[in-house]
């Protein structure tokens, strides 16, 4: 006895995904511009750039979810 369809569960996934991937990338930019304004401070500081790598990788990541959760329904 299925209480959602196949269809029903995917779409519930795709939009889990698609939202945690947009708030992951609001909160890597968030992140990526405390670490720019820091690093603008502090030029010679590896641990500031490593932050930055780390937000930019975040983004990243982030935007494949999305555009991931797009194509599964719209493209």
């Amino acid at each position: 006895m299925n209480f959602v369809s196949y269809d029903g569960q995917m779409l519930f996934a795709a939009l889990m995904t698609g939202g945690v991937a947009a708030y992951w990338i609001a909160i890597d930019g968030v992140r990526l511009r405390r670490a720019v304004v820091a690093y603008r401070a502090a030029p010679g500081d590896r641990s500031i750039r490593d932050r930055i790598f780390g937000s930019v990788i975040g983004i990243i990541v982030g935007a494949v979810g999305v555009f991931g959760s797009l194509n599964y329904y719209y493209w």
